[in-house]
C-alpha cells in the first residue's frame, strides 16, 4: 500500500485559494446554470483571475 505524503506548504496554500475560489460556485449556482443553459461566465472569471 502506497502511503501519501503528507501536503506542503505550497500545496496547503493553493488548496486553500482554490477552495476560497470555489465558495461562491455551490449547488444553486450550478443548477441555476443548468436550468438557464447560460454558460458559467462568473466562474470561469474566477477561475481565471
Amino acid at each position: 500500500m502506497h502511503q501519501i505524503a503528507p501536503m506542503s506548504e505550497d500545496q496547503a496554500a493553493i488548496k486553500a485559494a482554490v477552495e476560497k475560489t470555489l465558495e461562491p460556485f455551490g449547488d444553486e449556482y450550478w443548477a441555476k446554470t443548468d436550468e438557464t443553459g447560460n454558460w458559467p461566465e462568473e466562474f470561469c472569471d474566477a477561475m481565471a483571475a
